[in-house]
């Protein structure tokens, strides 16, 4: 069976959709949509990873003392990446 080729917007899409379903979860699919979140970061329009960042930190907040709700260790560390893949984004336009 061929894999389709999807677009870049479909791609994005699905992913931010993903995001939406497991951060506030506690399951395997937060490993899997974070590590995907952090590997294609520099495919998201700047709306997608602001809504993302948001988002971590409202369910933080949310659900900061409901462990079964939301996995804390997973969604704050990937926002400290990001936040460092940006810095080191904007650290080569600065040059």
């Amino acid at each position: 069976m061929k894999v389709p080729q999807i677009s870049k917007k479909e791609f994005t899409d699905s992913l931010f959709f993903a995001f939406r379903y497991a951060v506030n979860r506690n399951t395997g699919a937060t490993t899997v949509v974070s590590s995907l979140i952090e590997k294609y970061w520099n495919l998201l329009d700047v709306n997608t990873k602001d809504m993302i960042q948001k988002e971590i930190q409202e369910n933080y907040h949310l659900f900061r003392y409901q462990n079964n709700k939301f996995d804390k260790e997973t969604w704050l560390s990937l926002l400290s990446r990001l936040g460092e893949i940006d810095a080191k984004n904007n650290s080569g336009k600065e040059s």
